[in-house]
C-alpha cells in the first residue's frame, strides 16, 4: 500500500446526478491518492427516481453518505498503518 496517501486528508468532488437505466443515480470520483483504497473510480447511488427534481433533493443526502463511507475507508487504513508504524518503532 502506498501510504503518502496519508500527507493529507483527501479532498473530494462535487457528486453529479446521472441517468442510468431509468433512474437517476447520484456519483462521486473517488480522489486518485484514494484509488488503492477503493477499487472503482466513481461510487453511484440510486435515488430510486426516474424525476430529476426529486433526484435533486436527494443529492445533498446522498453525497453526504458517499462521503462519510470514504472517510471511513481512510480512516480505517490510516489506523492500520499507525498500528504498523507503533510495532515497526517497538
Amino acid at each position: 500500500m502506498d501510504y503518502s496517501i496519508f500527507r493529507q486528508r483527501p479532498q473530494y468532488q462535487p457528486s453529479t446526478c446521472v441517468l442510468r437505466k431509468g433512474k437517476y443515480y447520484v456519483s462521486v470520483t473517488v480522489p486518485r491518492q484514494m484509488e488503492s483504497l477503493i477499487k472503482s473510480k466513481q461510487i453511484r447511488r440510486s435515488t430510486g427516481t426516474s424525476d430529476l427534481a426529486l433526484a435533486k433533493q436527494k443529492q445533498h443526502s446522498l453525497t453526504h453518505a458517499i462521503h462519510e463511507m470514504m472517510d471511513r475507508e481512510w480512516h480505517k487504513a490510516f489506523r492500520q498503518w499507525r498500528t504498523k508504524l507503533k510495532e515497526d518503532w517497538s
